[in-house]
């Protein structure tokens, strides 16, 4: 049966096994409008970074199970979305990594031999930035044809997506002895302040997000708090890992930490929260339990089922932000096609 509504997941991507490790660096460090690292000393440090750290960060974890989560999630996806929306079905996902395989250039070939009528380009972050899904979308568009292209680029506060988060948070509180006297603390990913200071709408609609969810725990004390700086810039602040330590020398022993900025569980938090911030901060005597990112949650996918099931009720309109202060515009020309 031919494919009349393609799905492409767009996301960062992480490799496999520790071979795809350097690869996998080397392009994201390449990458100017992602990271910008001056005189070309991007791969190197990509390469170096590689050997003295992160393989063996990968090696801990078993490789990145975030491709294994976006087919899981991929799956479902298209399974419900052949129930509830026929008239655009079938639908089929590809997911459509940056930095690792599959790559743009792999969708492409399998979207030549599928040939679908329409394609949705869909982040899965589901707050925008310019550097990861401005970034994405920047690739799809260079490589495909615009004219069968939409995009879902942002769901920040989308109402299912804000219920699906509560759902998992009610849920994970029960792991307590006293739910009502636990923190809330969030943790996302962070940007450097330069980034913000340009226009990104990233912590914007990080605050957002926690905002809308903490309608639903008023009675409880919340923080949020920014993971993975790289690099010697300022990077938006408190760090995780600064901010769960002085929790605890405040007296919030008892602490959900909640990873709202990912879909999927990855180095950052199977390595990162798991095994550093949460392990250093349960040394001291505290009491902090991670949630797991929404991986294969059902609720979650129901949620993003309903948005992509909107868009296609909407005429496939595509929202594309833009950063006030760009400093370099010509990058983001091509996003213009997606403006309809």
């Amino acid at each position: 049966m031919s494919v009349r509504t393609a799905l492409l997941l767009m996301n960062l991507g992480g490799p496999k096994t520790a071979a795809e490790v350097e690869g996998f660096l080397v392009r994201m460090f390449s990458d100017r409008t992602f990271i910008n690292i001056p005189f070309g000393l991007g791969p190197r440090i990509a390469r170096y970074r590689a050997k003295k750290a992160v393989i063996s960060q990968y090696e801990k974890i078993g490789g990145s199970p975030l491709s294994t989560w976006t087919d899981i999630q991929g799956s479902k996806l298209v399974k419900i979305l052949d129930e509830i929306s026929p008239g655009t079905a079938p639908h089929k996902f590809y997911p459509c990594f940056r930095y690792s395989y599959p790559l743009i250039q792999d969708v492409k070939s399998s979207l030549e031999t599928d040939k679908p009528q329409k394609i949705i380009a869909f982040t899965q972050y589901p707050h925008y930035s310019c550097a990861t899904t401005g970034n994405s979308l920047r690739d799809v568009i260079d490589n495909l044809p615009s004219e069968k292209i939409s995009a879902i680029t942002k769901y920040a506060t989308h109402p299912l997506f804000i219920k699906a988060w509560v759902d998992l948070i009610k849920e994970q509180l029960k792991k307590f002895e006293n739910p009502e006297n636990v923190t809330i603390a969030f943790t996302a990913h962070s940007i450097p302040a330069s980034v913000m200071w340009r226009g990104d709408l990233y912590p914007i609609e990080i605050s957002s997000t926690v905002s809308a969810v903490m309608q639903s725990f008023s009675k409880h004390r919340y923080h949020l708090f920014w993971q993975s700086k790289v690099g010697l810039q300022q990077w938006l602040k408190p760090s995780t890992k600064e901010g769960l330590l002085k929790l605890g020398k405040n007296g919030e022993n008892n602490v959900l930490l909640v990873p709202i900025a990912f879909m999927q569980d990855h180095l950052e938090t199977l390595y990162e929260l798991d095994l550093e911030y949460v392990k250093e901060a349960n040394g001291h005597g505290m009491n902090v339990v991670r949630c797991p990112a929404p991986n294969d949650n059902n609720g979650f996918i129901e949620a993003m089922a309903g948005i992509v099931k909107e868009h296609l009720e909407n005429g496939f309109h595509s929202l594309v932000p833009r950063c006030v202060n760009c400093p370099i515009p010509e990058h983001c020309k091509s996003l213009d096609k997606l403006s309809h």
